[in-house]
Order: structure tokens, then C-alpha cells, then sequence
């Protein structure tokens, strides 16, 4: 797992730029909306409008239960949204189940595959 601490950042993480040359392509993204300098939607619109990230699944985290921020989210193309729980333990409990889901249910999209059509 990999931390980023602003949006900056995570773009950097995810284009490989400055500092981030040698970062790993990730099979999944947990994005908060509420990131510092770039906010998550506008990390979520950069991935998703480039061809070598588009395919990455996405998970929002959020502390908005609001229909329009979840609805947002969804139009973005993010792939789940999560409401951040109260609590530490919860938090990292339903990290848990998330990275279950994806990395031992789930099919996820083939490194750097691109759309044929």
C-alpha cells in the first residue's frame, strides 16, 4: 500500500512524475474527496480521462452521506463509495472488507489493457 498526502501527490503517484518515477501502477485506488491542493474528484476526472488509468478501480472515501456528493461520485465513474465510518476500528474494518472484495472476489481490469473499440 501506498500514501499520498494531497491531491498533488497523488497525481504525481499515479502519472509516475517528480519524486514518483518508479511507483508502482496500482490495481486499486482509495480516494478521499477532500484531499488538500487537488481534490479527489479532480484526481478521479484526471485518471479517469487518461487511457493508462482509466481502468483502475476506485474506491471514494468520504465523510458525506449527501445523495448529490454520492450521486457526483458515481457520475465520476468511481466504482464504490464509502462513507467514512465513526470510529478507527470501523474504518479499518471496512477497509478490510473492501480490499476483499477486490483483491479475492472480484476480477480486476488487466494491467494496461486498453479499450479495442
Amino acid at each position: 500500500m501506498h500514501v499520498v498526502t494531497d491531491g498533488e501527490q497523488a497525481l504525481a503517484f499515479l502519472k509516475r512524475q517528480g519524486d514518483h518515477t518508479n511507483a508502482p501502477r496500482p490495481d486499486l485506488v482509495f480516494l478521499d474527496l477532500n484531499l488538500p491542493k487537488v481534490d479527489g474528484y479532480e484526481v478521479l476526472e484526471a485518471m479517469k480521462a487518461d487511457p493508462a488509468l482509466r481502468r483502475i478501480p476506485v474506491v471514494a472515501i468520504s465523510g458525506s452521506k449527501s445523495e448529490i456528493d454520492i450521486a457526483r461520485a458515481y457520475d465520476e465513474q468511481v466504482s464504490a463509495y464509502l462513507v467514512k465510518p465513526p470510529g478507527v476500528n470501523e474504518y479499518f474494518a471496512a477497509i478490510r472488507s473492501l480490499k476483499e472484495l477486490w483483491f479475492h472476489a472480484a476480477e480486476l481490469p488487466p494491467k494496461g489493457a486498453t479499450s479495442s473499440f
